[in-house]
């Protein structure tokens, strides 16, 4: 009881220092949209398979285990404040930028190989992103920077070339979620431009 009452407190005297805040035009616009993303992972597609795991699995042949998982993101925009849902705990540089150069990736990898990102999709530097919103998918790790176990993938650890361990990929869908979430953010955009032309 005592926690909350100092984290309350000091939630409350950060949102009273606040002193560039501005007001927002009463208008408020909502684009949720579903999307399949691969399950990959074996180990959560068993999880789901005997019903450990509350989510809905379709047969669509993509993918290792040619299993997918339909979840969904959300577009908010109030007045000029737009936001994004994301159902999942997404690395700051998918959605902001500054992806590590090919020396400081698991195995050397280009970060031209990762999806263009999130705040770049919507041409919005200030676009605002939550996770684990409406659902939880798991990680996503950026493409260049992704390494699973090569014997024991998505069970156990590993450590990449630099020592760093590659916990977040034993509870990830999959390598290439980073692009799905890419691509379907990027169609809602397109969307959100149509309406608003």
């Amino acid at each position: 009881m005592e926690s909350t009452k100092i984290g309350g407190k000091a939630l409350a005297e950060t949102a009273v220092a606040i002193e560039d805040e501005r007001k927002l035009e009463p208008k408020i616009s909502i684009l949720r949209q579903e999307y399949y993303t691969n399950a990959d992972n074996f180990a959560l597609a068993f999880l789901v398979s005997v019903g450990i795991l509350k989510k809905e699995k379709f047969g669509t042949g993509q993918g290792r285990v040619g299993l997918s998982v339909k979840t969904e993101m959300t577009y908010i925009q109030i007045g000029d404040l737009n936001m994004l849902l994301l159902p999942s705990e997404i690395f700051p540089e998918l959605c902001y930028g500054g992806y590590l150069d090919a020396e400081l990736t698991a195995e050397g990898k280009s970060p031209n190989i990762n999806p263009e990102p999130l705040v770049d999709i919507a041409g919005d530097k200030d676009l605002l992103i939550f996770g684990v919103a409406n659902d939880f998918t798991g990680y996503v790790v950026p493409p260049n920077d992704y390494m699973l176990h090569p014997e024991v993938p998505f069970v156990t650890e590993t450590k990449d070339r630099l020592g760093r361990n590659h916990y977040e990929e034993t509870n990830s869908l999959g390598p290439e979620t980073a692009q799905i979430i890419a691509d379907t953010f990027r169609g809602m955009m397109e969307t959100v431009k149509a309406a608003g032309e």
